[in-house]
């Protein structure tokens, strides 16, 4: 699965955090959302990313970083923040 950054409106940065303007809809990203955001500067296939975020953020406090991958990549894609086909 190839994931990509999807066309946003606007995008401002603050603390770590950020807020992304989706058609006319505001979504605040967390932190690690932030950096899959700018791990994909360009696209990625799915386990390219996996690979490029560990190092960067360590696994999760529960489950794997594969499931957490793949829950924040849904959340994201449902929003049109990134796009994967």
């Amino acid at each position: 699965m190839l994931i990509q950054r999807a066309n946003i409106t606007d995008i401002w940065f603050e603390g770590g955090e950020a807020l992304v303007v989706v058609n006319s809809c505001i979504f605040r990203l967390s932190p690690l959302a932030v950096t899959i955001w700018e791990v994909l500067e360009t696209p990625l296939e799915f386990e390219e990313l996996r690979c490029q975020l560990e190092p960067l953020v360590g696994p999760p406090p529960e489950g794997t970083l594969t499931e957490a991958l793949a829950t924040f990549i849904d959340d994201l894609s449902h929003n049109g923040i990134v796009t994967t086909s």
